[in-house]
């Protein structure tokens, strides 16, 4: 009797489930958002717990497998089944196309191993595969990014969870360990880079003021800046640069803004900041930052200097690794084993450098399908610069300053699933440039094109 009502509660369950993962699925298919929402929570998840837990079926299964696969298996079918493929689309499928070879390659030499070298990677274009096979007007990605910027708040208040914590020393873990023990750095280069990508579009709200919708958000360019400041990523520093600079070339009517705001935000800073360092309030930030800034000029035993014979010793292997590797790759789970003079030892340590871990796993063709996709639609974003967008206080000039901006942190790191979101939803922006066309123009031309072929 016992057996049977469990045997019952497990069918129960069983059907419950498939209905359930049908009814999610379903919905993913036609909901842009929705899919956006589950990637954003589980952003947010994995930030709070630092590492999720996995389930040993055999092989170890993490949550983030079965929605990124799941994400993908959906953003198929659309592309199966729709239609009006374009440019950075194709290059990214010729990318995903390229990874799924190579994974298959390499489980054939290296079984599950190479299933774990692939996740971070898959995770990544999973994400802005499935936002790319929808179309989006500027409208409606202004709205998604004010659901990316609510998840950006929420990081920030674990930012400052974990600052405390570490300063009053209230947690039995010590955050700062997530970025190698420096102090401050509570957060991965990745989980940091998204709030950098958020004050590119703050700064340029912030400039455009003047407009309805852009009342609201921009002065969150202020804590969100501080706390890409605080976090110590250099290498985020230096991309989030970059991407202001293109905003200032590519929007010239908020130059002298740039300038206004700048003079106003230094002499702001000067008053305020002045006081607290002459008390010597601020010495261990002031201290914590000027080790950030030294080591980056240290010709040895620095993060720069080991990254970058990394960078050498792993391209010379794809260079003098023959056609075949020149072209696809070696396959997923072979290592990155190679010597680092500066650390005196043999290390199988993650490249730290996109490009070279992609011509490693996926050769030209696949690295090409990336950077055509980066490349075609930051483009695209830059010849709209110009483009009215109705009442959207967001146009393409930021879309494209985060696409250039992420093509230089992806030199010092690898991909984060969420600059998924960006790419992804950038795709989106460029499928659906004729949602921008006003509908009696749109008539219009249909009307003149049946005309001409009567």
């Amino acid at each position: 009797m016992i057996t049977a009502i469990f045997l019952a509660l497990a069918v129960l369950f069983a059907v419950g489930s498939a209905f359930v993962l049908s009814f999610a699925a379903i919905r993913l298919s036609v909901s842009l958002r929705l899919g956006i929402f589950f990637v954003l929570g589980l952003f947010l998840v994995e930030t709070w717990f630092v590492q999720l837990p996995a389930f040993s079926l055999g092989l170890n299964i993490y949550p983030q497998d079965l929605l990124f696969l799941g994400l993908a298996v959906i953003g198929a079918g659309r592309v199966v089944f729709g239609t009006n493929k374009c440019l950075p689309q194709t290059g990214w499928i010729l990318f995903g196309f390229m990874l799924f070879v190579s994974l298959v390659i390499g489980y054939a030499q290296f079984k599950t191993k190479a299933g774990v070298d692939l996740r971070p990677t898959f995770y990544f274009w999973s994400t802005a595969f499935f936002i790319s096979t929808f179309k989006v007007g500027f409208d409606e990605a202004t709205r998604i990014l004010k659901m990316y910027a609510w998840v950006g708040v929420l990081v920030l208040l674990i930012v400052v969870y974990r600052w405390l914590s570490d300063a009053l020393g209230i947690g039995s873990v010590r955050f700062d360990q997530i970025g190698a023990g420096k102090p401050l750095r509570v957060l991965t280069a990745g989980q940091t880079y998204y709030l950098a990508e958020m004050v590119l579009f703050f700064a340029y709200m912030f400039a455009m003021r003047g407009k309805e919708q852009a009342k609201k958000w921009p002065w969150m360019v202020v804590p969100f800046g501080l706390a890409v400041l605080l976090l110590q990523h250099r290498s985020v520093w230096v991309a989030t640069l970059v991407g202001l600079l293109v905003i200032y070339i590519g929007a010239p009517q908020l130059r002298e803004r740039f300038r206004s705001y700048a003079l106003v935000g230094t002499a702001c800073g000067v008053f305020l900041l002045v006081p607290l360092l002459a008390a010597g309030f601020l010495d261990p930030v002031v201290d914590a930052l000027g080790e950030s800034v030294q080591e980056a000029f240290q010709t040895r035993n620095s993060t720069f200097t080991w990254r970058l014979q990394s960078t050498r010793e792993l391209f010379m292997q794809w260079l003098t690794g023959g056609p075949k590797v020149h072209l696809i790759g070696k396959p997923f789970g072979s290592g990155y084993e190679r010597y680092l003079e500066d650390l005196g030892h043999v290390t199988d340590y993650s490249p730290h450098n996109l490009y070279i871990q992609m011509l490693l796993r996926v050769g030209l063709i696949g690295t090409f399908g990336l950077l055509l996709a980066y490349v075609a639609t930051a483009l695209d974003m830059w010849k709209r610069r110009f483009e009215d967008v109705g009442d959207s206080p967001i146009s393409p000039t930021p879309w494209a300053a985060v696409l250039v901006s992420s093509l230089i942190f992806f030199y010092p790191y690898g991909a984060h699933f969420v600059q998924g979101l960006f790419l992804g939803l950038a795709i989106a922006l460029y499928r659906g440039k004729e949602k921008e066309i006003p509908a009696a123009i749109r008539v219009a031309m249909m009307r003149d094109k049946e005309l001409s072929n009567a």
